[in-house]
């Protein structure tokens, strides 16, 4: 159980750590935002600079979006380990509870997949469509293995999930016995 608390006491510096990156980030973001937007206005009022415009106005914030993503899906994911640690610690080990906190980790891990998939993609499409189509298959590999990593770790939490299910089954079974 020392372990386990030592554990728990990493992961909580880690979400106290990833949040100040996250506020440091998001302040030093919002000067550039200021400088952008006023870089748009400055541009010529017609009607061919609209576009130019409104993307320089969007510009920081898909940028910032790339990167704070990541951050809050790693909040989020320790947040859930958090859980389990802490109820490893109050309860035993092979709880129903830490079984639905394991499925959710494993869960979160499938949506960033699916998130960091369809970043990818419309990057890669954005380059294609940059850069002619003999570079399709690169992008395309660039895109899956952005992404493959995540989704058979999520593969990998669920079945753990599913261990702990039974070992939750067995550790039901046993205390019904004695």
């Amino acid at each position: 159980m020392k372990k386990i608390k030592i554990l728990k006491v990493l992961v909580d510096i880690s979400i106290v750590t990833l949040f100040m990156i996250s506020v440091f980030f998001l302040a030093k973001l919002s000067p550039w935002m200021t400088k952008f937007d006023n870089f748009s206005d400055s541009l010529p009022q017609q009607e061919s600079f609209d576009k130019l415009r409104l993307a320089f106005r969007f510009l920081p914030i898909l940028l910032s979006l790339r990167a704070v993503i990541p951050l809050v899906f790693f909040i989020v994911l320790l947040f859930f380990i958090r859980k389990v640690l802490v109820s490893i610690l109050k309860e035993a080990i092979f709880s129903l509870r830490q079984v639905k906190f394991i499925k959710t980790i494993a869960t979160v891990y499938l949506v960033f997949s699916g998130i960091l998939f369809l970043s990818n993609l419309l990057t890669a499409i954005s380059y294609v469509s940059k850069n002619g189509s003999q570079v399709v298959f690169k992008a395309v590999l660039t895109t899956l293995s952005g992404s493959v990593g995540y989704l058979i770790t999520s593969l990998v939490v669920y079945i753990i999930a599913e261990i702990f299910l039974v070992g939750a089954k067995l550790r039901e079974e046993n205390d019904l016995t004695i």
